[in-house]
């Protein structure tokens, strides 16, 4: 939401039905975990339906469709400003020290209806324009696209015993440092289910990150006593 940072997001995957801890009524459909070299920035994904409305009629007058998911947008937003849930979302979500110590800003973004339902018309747009809050970002479907780096994401879910890949992207591309994947497991089961990924590509894959998961330095280097390694794809 705030321009491309360069960091990786933690984990390297968008993570499916997150749990924020204590909060039983609705988790969001996905959340996202950017980072920059001074800020941590939970991005909250609610994705409603094209059907959904953004005015009523011929009117300029706000849908209750969209109120509706502004206000879990304002639930969540409320969850993290109590101050001891900001320290339970670190450790559910098994931060690492790395990023922990970043001041956590979170990000809120609902996927919301159509633009025709405001494209054309004066009085709905500049209304449009006006009802974000603070961090928040509205926009409807035809704002989707595929994301050019998405090549390197998964889907996980997290569950109490860490995190696990529901799905991965038929070109998927790994980093050759384990640290970015040790902290999920599922892998094996998650390439088996992506029927479009050629098998010699699949069962590479699977060596890779059975190597990775379990020794994170695998493809370091050593030269005149150093011990270093030169980040590539796999």
């Amino acid at each position: 939401m705030d321009g491309d940072s360069g960091h990786s997001p933690f984990p390297m995957a968008v993570i499916s039905k997150p749990k924020l801890p204590g909060l039983s009524d609705r988790e969001p459909d996905f959340m996202w975990i950017a980072t920059d070299s001074s800020f941590l920035y939970p991005v909250l994904v609610e994705i409603e339906t094209p059907h959904k409305r953004w005015f009523y009629g011929d009117r300029a007058e706000i849908h209750s469709d969209l109120t509706h998911a502004q206000g879990q947008l304002a639930e969540w937003r409320a969850w993290f400003k109590r101050g001891h849930n900001r320290s339970a979302f670190l450790d559910y979500f098994e931060i690492p020290r790395l990023f922990a110590d970043r001041q956590i800003e979170p990000r809120f973004v609902l996927v919301h209806g159509r633009r025709a339902d405001f494209e054309g018309n004066r009085r709905r747009q500049e209304k449009r324009a006006e009802l974000s809050r603070e961090g928040e970002r509205l926009m409807s479907f035809d704002r989707l696209t595929p994301a050019k780096n998405s090549i390197l994401y998964s889907c996980v879910r997290k569950r109490q015993d860490g995190y696990r890949v529901l799905a991965v992207p038929p070109s998927l591309m790994i980093f050759n440092s384990g640290e970015d994947y040790r902290h999920i497991t599922g892998w094996a089961e998650a390439l088996d289910a992506c029927l479009d990924m050629a098998d010699v590509r699949r069962k590479y894959l699977k060596e890779q990150l059975h190597l990775l998961t379990r020794e994170p330095d695998a493809h370091a280097q050593e030269a005149n006593g150093l011990r270093f390694r030169t980040a590539r794809w796999l």
